[in-house]
């Protein structure tokens, strides 16, 4: 099977595919594989990482190295629990991390019904600063 990609599709590999290897790693072979485009992910249980991955020196760190590899990010897949208390504040920091990585969406979890009122709380806070940053945000089921 050949795959024809054209100007309406685009394929992005997940750096989670390179969990126990360092961030270059993954770019390079990213780069090598003929893509261009890159998702970071920070998915607990998936990939170690905490939330000082998401600030503003760290999205520069990102930034330069993938531009190095000749790659972009289209999204950051960071996952966590939208209707948990604190959510609003770390989905912001994902925001603007994916913002300053040049990424266009910010993949992420919703959450279990019994937590809706607080998820519907946390949008109230987070969906401004999508507006001020033009991401994103594509909800996965938790």
């Amino acid at each position: 099977m050949r795959l024809t990609i054209s100007a309406t599709f685009a394929l992005a590999a997940l750096t989670a595919l390179f969990d126990g290897y360092s961030t270059e790693v993954a770019l390079a072979e990213i780069a090598r594989a003929g893509l261009s485009l890159v998702e970071p992910a920070y998915i607990a249980g998936y990939v170690d990482f905490d939330e000082d991955v998401f600030s503003p020196s760290a999205a520069a760190r990102l930034s330069g190295s993938m531009s190095a590899a000749g790659l972009s990010a289209i999204a950051v897949s960071a996952h966590h629990d939208m209707g948990a208390d604190g959510a609003a504040a770390q989905t912001i920091r994902r925001l603007r991390f994916a913002a300053g990585i040049g990424a266009r969406y910010l993949i992420t979890n919703a959450t279990t019904t019994d937590r809706r009122d607080a998820w519907l709380r946390n949008l109230d806070e987070v969906l401004p600063v999508c507006a001020e940053t033009g991401i994103v945000i594509g909800l996965e089921n938790p």
